[in-house]
């Protein structure tokens, strides 16, 4: 099942990144989600990729949101179970459902109308 790519357009420095500019090795979770799905981050010069592993959901449901401060961008959403099944019965459960959440501080601004 695919992760969903989220491209955050921005002005990534010029020239590459030093240790200032990297993202801590732990998620930042937010309160009051469930889970805190793994994340891969890019820098280009177009910007920040963020590829969240949220298979199954739909990505009309998910939220982006920029802080004030331009640099802090959090992304959440719901994972909804399947559909029970009266004809299987589970014999492993690994996924996590419920809501989700991270917090990413980027190194600098992104334009929150350009955020996908």
């Amino acid at each position: 099942m695919p992760s969903y790519y989220l491209r955050l357009k921005g002005n990534a420095p010029a020239g590459g990144s030093n240790e200032d500019d990297m993202l801590p090795p732990e998620p930042t979770q937010v309160h009051g989600a469930v889970f805190a799905p793994p994340a891969d981050v890019f820098e280009s010069t177009g910007g920040y990729e963020i590829r969240l592993e949220v298979a199954c959901v739909p990505p009309e449901d998910i939220d982006i949101t920029v802080a004030e401060d331009g640099r802090t961008v959090t992304i959440a959403g719901r994972r909804l179970p399947p559909p029970a099944d009266t004809a299987m019965r589970c014999l492993n459960l690994e996924i996590q459902y419920g809501a989700f959440a991270r917090r990413f501080h980027l190194p600098t601004e992104v334009d929150p109308a350009r955020c996908s």
